[in-house]
């Protein structure tokens, strides 16, 4: 379901690079900052949107269990600020048992309302 969701992402803003510029970091038990696509750097076509989603199965595939959603989510909020735009928006999509870890709504509320510039 998660590389379901990449590939609509990337699909849908496919003629858009003009007015929206992304970015599409991962996150596992190994990592909280796994970059797949750089921002500014949108891939031009199906065979690099297929890149990355490979690169993000491969990484699925071989990655020791936990999770780094919450530190994920606080970096990417820090982390799109120092980019200029109209508007920052951060989408933290996890498969994580967040309560299995003990991340209530609280936590991930916190984590990605930390900059008032980010929506």
């Amino acid at each position: 379901r998660l590389m379901a969701t990449m590939v609509m992402m990337m699909e849908s803003l496919v003629g858009l690079e003009h007015k929206y510029i992304y970015e599409i970091i991962g996150h596992s038990g190994e990592s909280d900052w796994l970059p797949f696509v750089k921002m500014g750097e949108a891939p031009k076509d199906r065979v690099e949107r297929y890149a990355v989603i490979e690169a993000m199965t491969d990484h699925a595939a071989t990655a020791r269990s936990g999770d780094n959603t919450l530190s994920a989510g606080v970096k990417a909020v820090q982390e799109i600020v120092k980019h200029e735009a109209d508007d920052f928006f951060v989408f933290l999509v996890s498969d994580a048992n967040l309560r299995g870890y003990g991340i209530s709504p609280q936590d991930l509320a916190m984590a990605l309302t930390g900059e008032e510039r980010v929506n």
